[in-house]
């Protein structure tokens, strides 16, 4: 259920509300010891009221300011609830899902200042967010359980203490660079950077300087053209070396992705009700490298995809 309201002025706009969700988790998976698979079924839930105000006032013809502060929640993945249970009688550990997980709950506060291009000749942009998070969701020990007689040390995903996010971003958009000669003119850049600062803080009090999965840069840009019938972009992405995996207790189990870059393009064309679309994903064969202490742990090459289509358009 939800509701808002819409207030507006000359200069400025503000838009309010709330929703509530309610959510109930039914888990209907299996216990797996050596050889032997039983069904087992398992139950979870909770409820959130989520309010919300965001709001615009114009400084000038062309100069705006944005801001808002918003709760959400980000909800576990399916695998995190559901997780078949594995028992290795070796080692007496237990890894299994946890339905009882909780949303990853966010208080989020925004503000942005905005600058229009006269005839609509792009944006200049610089915002600040900050995200103070609670249930933020990893996996770790969780204490023992008994299962057949036997007291078993349980590994699953569970609930942060708390964490926090920060972040600065610039942003550029020109639509056609006007000035340069001839055909020149046709082309546009896009570009931002963003730049994250991240911490938090386990059930047993450590405390981490980054978040699982959190870069500390990314960064994008774009050159696009359009003359007649014909549009083309070509894109590079940047994404900053991230956590993937942390220990509280033993840092040598600590893993981590690499910074990863990407370029992409593509081209489309008109005739008549016709628009045939031609891309090139990953056009430099990047791969993708998840590393340990002692060196590389995965490697992925997935090389270039390339992909022809066509829409019609009556």
């Amino acid at each position: 259920a939800y509701g808002l309201a819409r207030h507006a002025g000359e200069r400025h706009t503000v838009v309010f509300g709330a929703r509530f969700e309610d959510t109930q988790t039914d888990v209907n998976g299996f216990r797996v010891t050596g050889a032997v698979v039983r069904p087992l079924v398992r139950s979870g839930g909770y409820d959130h009221l989520l309010p919300s105000v965001t709001g615009t006032f114009d400084l000038g013809p062309d100069l705006k300011l944005r801001g808002g502060y918003y709760k959400a929640i980000g909800r576990p993945n399916p695998s995190d609830l559901g997780n078949n249970e594995s028992i290795n009688q070796t080692t007496l550990t237990v890894s299994r899902g946890n339905p009882d997980l909780l949303p990853r709950e966010a208080d989020n506060f925004d503000i942005a200042l905005d600058f229009y291009m006269p005839d609509d000749g792009g944006v200049i942009s610089i915002a600040a967010f900050y995200k103070d998070i609670s249930n933020d969701i990893f996996n770790a020990a969780a204490g023992t359980t008994v299962i057949d007689g036997s007291t078993l040390q349980v590994t699953q995903p569970r609930n942060l203490s708390g964490s926090t996010m920060s972040g600065l971003e610039l942003s550029l958009v020109r639509n056609r660079l006007t000035g340069l000669p001839g055909f020149l003119e046709n082309f546009g850049v896009s570009a931002n950077v963003t730049l994250l600062d991240g911490s938090a803080t386990l059930p047993n009090g450590v405390k981490v300087n980054r978040l699982i999965s959190q870069a500390d840069l990314l960064a994008n840009i774009a050159l696009f053209y359009e003359q007649g019938p014909f549009q083309g972009r070509i894109t590079y992405a940047h994404v900053g070396s991230y956590l993937t995996t942390f220990d509280s207790t033993n840092p040598l189990n600590n893993r981590f992705d690499e910074a990863y870059n990407q370029v992409d393009l593509q081209g489309r064309y008109t005739l008549g009700a016709f628009e045939f679309i031609g891309e090139v994903r990953n056009a430099t064969g990047q791969r993708r490298a998840n590393y340990d202490v002692f060196g590389a742990r995965d490697l992925n090459y997935f090389g270039r995809q390339f992909w022809l289509g066509v829409a019609w358009k009556p």
